[in-house]
């Protein structure tokens, strides 16, 4: 199977081929407009192509393309504005409430908990997680721009239908959009389509209109005149949405078995994914939402959600059994009959050791993390049970529920990342009301967690923070700045720590174009390669030549060593390579893994630093593999 970022790159080459696709339906759709206007208005000249193709370069003609490009624009820009609002945004279209951290519900707390360990997993923010409590049918979705807005919104029905298992295996399913780029894409489908829509409400309301107009204009022929190109405008509208959910669903289906192939990658789940899906072909509603959104979402949910007259073409998901035997080659219905049957009384599988360290002491290979990123397996689910479970019983339902909670979390962190020279002057109560916190408690939780749960306690509380006021996340951001220039010195540490910070509560304009040539970002790559490589434990003579190995390796333009770049220069650094191409930001996190392994490691952290530096580029750095360290640890000495 193609890696993380090969998966990203094909997104982004779908959606270039999709934009080709749609163009072609745009400009199709435009000359029928015109063709209908010319035939309506123009009908006495002579009606072969000739005349109709100087009518379309006349100024008439011209007018009426660009009045129907500007009705297809217009509905385009509104649509991608409503969407644009955010991942949340779209939950609530749908009719979906927020699953509260603090849930008592058996079923949220259930979901809660998978979701949570499958982003610690994976080394992507936690979606926030709502529920469509109106809807009996088993079904899913995940929307949003980026995995750090994304939202994760599930049927009543799937929450009261699938054991852990299943849920597992949706829940995976889901992850895996996030992970392959598929959201962006699909926000971009629905607002095109939303544009194409738009011309036959034009026609809907020509049609109202003609029967209003004046006697006079009667006599005059204007009103069938109107009548015709708002009938001509409603035909065509509907058979370019028509084709445009033609494009749409061809899109979605293949992605689909590519999320079904990831999902049992992610956690080894293929029982509870297959059993999932022969769920929803036996329940009553099967996966069909009653949301007035339904035509909206149906590209973004885990199962068809609209029944089609046209399903072979226009359906947005494979068939159930198509994709329950891609799953299970061997399929057969007595055997699938005989598992959900026997899927109540099925034993759960037992976990390991919550103590278990995620990082050997000796560190890890290359090898392993390289293969590991943006991919999950069912040894780091177990792994991040095991990191949460480690944690003092109410922590991290406290950093959910509590935003003072959540700022002393971030104080601590900070702390800890300045070690020795954290300053006395940089206490929690400069970010945090510390009164209900006991901050010495605290502060020892997160010195004794594993170091690589420091990254993910910070994506917690973060998220829990997104929620406060704009004015009070500027002045948070201030805060640690200024809690961080206590001692008057910055490690790269809580450089890292603070960036994360900024990004996540100050998140940055949208990215409208990708870098698409590493030479356009060799200087900031050399900052951030070059203070990897002073970070790598070595002395300095040998961080400086293993710069200026890895540096002639990438055949890029020569940039010395600049490991004293201010901190501003790094910022911009991150900022810019954080618009490289999928495929390119590989060989940035390939660079970036030679250069903290030049001694022949990657200690615990490094490997947290490469955690914070791979969510600023916007890559998933999951915890890697156990049995994949295990394997590796006698290579890993220099």
């Amino acid at each position: 199977m193609a890696d993380f970022f090969e998966l990203q790159e094909r997104a982004r080459v779908r959606t270039r081929m999709l934009v080709f696709l749609f163009v072609l339906a745009i400009v199709t759709t435009v000359l029928a407009v015109d063709l209908i206007a010319w035939f309506a208005l123009f009908r006495h000249e002579t009606t072969t192509p000739e005349a109709w193709l100087r009518h379309l370069l006349s100024q008439e003609g011209l007018t009426i393309v660009a009045i129907a490009l500007m009705v297809i624009g217009f509905g385009s820009l509104r649509t991608m504005r409503e969407v644009a609002k955010g991942g949340e945004h779209i939950a609530r279209l749908s009719g979906a409430v927020p699953v509260p951290a603090s849930t008592g519900e058996a079923g949220h707390r259930q979901l809660l908990n998978v979701v949570e360990e499958m982003s610690i997993a994976s080394g992507t923010p936690a979606p926030s997680v709502y529920v469509m409590p109106g809807e009996p049918a088993i079904n899913a979705f995940v929307a949003g721009e980026t995995p750090s807005d994304a939202v994760l919104v599930v049927t009543r029905g799937l929450l009261e239908t699938l054991n852990r298992e299943e849920l597992m295996g949706v829940v995976g399913h889901e992850f895996s959009h996030i992970l392959n780029g598929d959201m962006r894409l699909n926000l971009k489908l629905w607002g095109i389509l939303g544009g194409l829509f738009s011309l036959a409400q034009a026609g809907y309301l020509l049609i109202r209109s003609g029967s209003h107009v004046s006697s006079r204009s009667r006599k005059q022929g204007a009103q069938g005149a109107v009548v015709v190109i708002g009938l001509g405008l409603l035909a065509v509208g509907y058979i370019a949405l028509f084709f445009g959910r033609l494009i749409k669903a061809a899109v979605s289906r293949q992605r689909e078995f590519l999320a079904d192939a990831s999902s049992v990658q992610f956690n080894r789940q293929r029982d509870g994914l297959v059993q999932a899906l022969a769920l929803i072909e036996r329940n009553a509603q099967q996966g069909l939402l009653e949301s007035p959104q339904a035509e909206n979402l149906s590209h973004l949910c885990f199962a068809q959600p609209l029944r089609l007259w046209w399903s072979g073409m226009l359906a947005t998901h494979p068939p159930i059994e198509a994709r329950i035997r891609q799953l299970w080659p061997d399929y057969r219905p007595e055997a699938l009959e005989r598992k959900l049957r026997l899927r109540n009384n099925r034993s759960k599988a037992t976990r390991g050791n919550p103590g278990q360290p995620a990082v050997p002491q000796d560190g890890w290979t290359r090898t392993a993390i390289l293969a590991g990123l943006g991919q999950i397996d069912d040894g780091q689910l177990e792994q991040a049970k095991n990191l949460k479970d480690a944690l003092p019983e109410t922590l991290w339902q406290r950093i959910a529920d509590d935003p003072d909670h959540a700022k002393a979390t971030l104080a601590v962190l900070l702390q800890l990342a300045a070690g020795d020279n954290a300053s006395d002057a940089a206490e929690p109560s400069a970010l945090a009301n510390t009164g209900q916190v006991d901050v010495q408690a605290l502060r020892e939780a997160l010195a004794s967690a594993d170091i690589v749960m420091h990254y993910n306690l910070a994506e917690h509380a973060l998220k829990t923070l997104s929620g406060l006021p704009a004015a009070d996340r500027m002045a948070l951001i201030e805060a640690c700045k200024a809690m961080s220039q206590a001692d008057g010195v910055i490690r790269f540490e809580e450089f890292f720590l603070l960036a994360l910070i900024q990004r996540r509560l100050q998140p940055p304009p949208r990215r409208t174009s990708h870098v698409r040539r590493l030479t356009h970002a060799a200087y900031p790559l050399s900052v951030l390669l070059s203070i990897a490589c002073r970070l790598s434990g070595q002395n300095e003579e040998q961080a400086r030549q293993s710069y200026e190995t890895i540096w002639k390796r990438l055949a890029l333009p020569q940039h010395p060593w600049n490991p004293e770049a201010p901190f501003d220069e790094l910022h911009a650094a991150l900022n810019t390579l954080n618009q490289l191409t999928p495929l390119l930001k590989k060989l940035v996190m390939e660079a970036l893994l030679d250069c903290v392994q030049s001694d022949g490691k990657v200690t615990a952290r490094e490997y947290q630093l490469l955690q914070l530096t791979g969510a600023l580029l916007d890559v998933a750095v999951p915890l890697p593999s156990q049995t994949e360290a295990n394997a590796g640890r006698d290579q890993i000495s220099s």
